[in-house]
């Protein structure tokens, strides 16, 4: 049996219970009275503003478990005494948050006791070396995307992918809600996530719960937010920059123009004393931004939506000019940007509560870049560049599922998807394509100047991972200090790529050289040409654990 075809009869037996409630916490705490210090059985505790929810034991204690990351207000009554509410109660994700509540009895009708929650100094269920950033944080430091969020955060380094105490990349498990995201070609991560679309982030570095699997350096756990069930709202921001470069005849610098002028008479020396990147031109719109987003109840307090879409462009500080066309003939002369880069990213959740006790919700992340890189050699001839696209999407169909006031199971059914591109040209046979690089012409200056003159970038290369996954999880809270999870994860991957050089095309009679020349793909059996196609992967995971509070 084929992976696939495994993995479509693991979605078929378990189709039946798809959905998630994961990346939780859990409330805790004890109800006694204020007067006495005697528990309180059969106390109504629940999260206002939801429909979770328990009532005390014998022993006064209580515990909510499937709560999503955020801040909430807790509510106790109880026949008799005056109704308490703790504001500003902080839910993070695997971990516990005890709230005890004093109840006086009522005095008058509807009285009330509010009591605003202090943040936990000492998190005694905390095993992991770990650092969590929540909403309301993310919301006041000057960032705008998950990857300059984790700059901010002890040991963790985005350059050149992300690294955690060192680590390679591919050592680091990137999760959105519980669902792993990255790519299984290289472990890289395949879309950016804006920062108003997080709920908490967490970062972990060190003793990871066995539910975290194929992690050696940390764990980067991205909960995404979902949509009000009240009220509509939304925001929009916009923004441009420009670069502040001071000085004078850097245009000049670049087109080897106005020597006299900005030539040392001392040493003869052109262009000494110009600073080389004065040729920016005040500019309020060399790079800008655009972000929405919006989120609600959708026709009925049943069915929420939450959407956010953001583009980003930047035309980058780096300029050529355009002395000279692919071909080696005179260009424009016209100042060129070199080092664009272009994205749009967008973030989309629909939930739909079914019952108090289940909900199906569809959720969806993705990314589109472009980016043209400076390249010095053709600072002359920048219209032989490359572009290069990465384009990254991740889609999850979600049910949750309470069984009880301590168990709870989820399961998500997952695709993702991760294309990328390096190319001048869409077509390889497009008549642009030329070899001056290699085969300058007579009227064109030699030596190492001469790539500087025209030619076009002949590498192609394109890789696609495309990732099917099913996940589940059980949890249940046996007794007040056993909380036992369970699940398991099944992944399909199928791997495509594809890489090689143009070279000049020959003459099938004769094998010479075409003249002039003629892009043609070098042979799939040849050492120029590296691939691979339908490569399929499939891995299933489970596990077991135990949190003794």
């Amino acid at each position: 049996m084929s992976a696939k075809r495994l993995f479509l009869l693991l979605l078929f037996v378990t189709g039946g219970i798809s959905n998630l409630y994961g990346q939780t916490g859990k409330i805790v705490g004890r109800v006694t009275d204020a007067s006495t210090g005697d528990d309180l059985p059969g106390v109504n505790v629940f999260i206002e503003g939801t429909t979770q929810g328990t009532s005390t034991g014998v022993d006064g204690r209580y515990i909510v478990i499937g709560v999503r990351p955020g801040v909430y207000t807790l509510v106790a009554s109880f026949v008799g005494y005056s109704v308490q509410r703790h504001q500003e109660v902080q839910v993070n994700v695997d971990l516990t948050t005890t709230v005890n509540f004093e109840m006086a009895e009522e005095i008058f009708e509807g009285q009330e006791v509010v009591v605003t929650a202090k943040p936990v100094a000492v998190k005694k269920d905390l095993t992991s070396s770990e650092s969590r950033v929540t909403a309301e944080t993310i919301d006041k430091l000057p960032v705008n995307e998950l990857g300059q969020l984790l700059d901010v955060q002890a040991g963790v380094t985005t350059r050149d992918g992300i690294h955690i105490r060192g680590g390679r990349s591919s050592e680091v498990l990137f999760m959105v809600d519980g669902v792993p995201v990255s790519d299984s070609y290289d472990g890289s991560v395949s879309f950016e996530i804006e920062k108003d679309g997080i709920q908490e982030l967490q970062i972990i570095s060190g003793t990871f719960n066995a539910e975290y699997g194929n992690a050696m350096s940390g764990v980067i756990n991205v909960v995404t937010k979902e949509g009000r069930s009240r009220k509509i709202g939304g925001s929009v921001e916009l923004y441009s920059g420009a670069y502040a470069v001071s000085g004078d005849g850097g245009e000049a610098y670049l087109t080897g123009t106005s020597v006299e002028e900005f030539q040392n008479p001392a040493t003869g020396v052109q262009y000494a004393d110009v600073d080389p990147y004065s040729y920016l031109d005040f500019d309020p719109g060399h790079f800008r931004s655009v972000k929405f987003s919006l989120d609600g109840p959708l026709l009925t307090e049943r069915l929420t939506f939450y959407a956010l879409a953001r583009l980003f462009e930047n035309d980058g500080w780096l300029y050529g000019a355009r002395l000279f066309n692919i071909d080696g003939t005179p260009g424009d002369g016209k100042l060129f940007p070199m080092d664009t880069f272009k994205k749009v990213s967008w973030q989309g959740n629909l939930k739909y509560r079914l019952s108090n006790a289940m909900s199906l919700s569809l959720i969806s992340l993705g990314t589109n870049e472009e980016t043209r890189a400076y390249d010095f050699i053709r600072r002359w001839a920048p219209d032989g560049r490359p572009a290069f696209t990465d384009d990254g999407y991740d889609t999850k169909l979600r049910v949750t599922h309470l069984v009880s006031d301590r168990s709870f199971y989820t399961v998500d059914v997952a695709t993702f998807r991760r294309e990328l591109k390096g190319r001048l040209f869409e077509n390889a046979f497009d008549e642009r394509y030329n070899d001056f690089d290699f085969n300058p012409p007579d009227t064109v200056l030699t030596g190492g100047g001469r790539f500087a003159r025209g030619g076009t970038w002949l590498g192609r290369g394109a890789r696609t991972t495309t990732s099917y996954m099913l996940k589940s999880d059980f949890e249940t809270q046996i007794g007040h200090h056993h909380q036992v999870k369970t699940g398991f994860l099944a992944r399909v991957d199928n791997l495509d790529f594809e890489a090689f050089g143009l070279i000049p095309a020959t003459d099938p009679e004769t094998g010479a050289v075409i003249e002039p020349f003629v892009p043609a793909v070098p042979p799939q059996t040849s050492s120029q040409f590296n691939s691979f196609e339908d490569v399929e992967p499939f891995n299933l995971s489970a596990y077991l654990q135990d949190k003794i509070e």
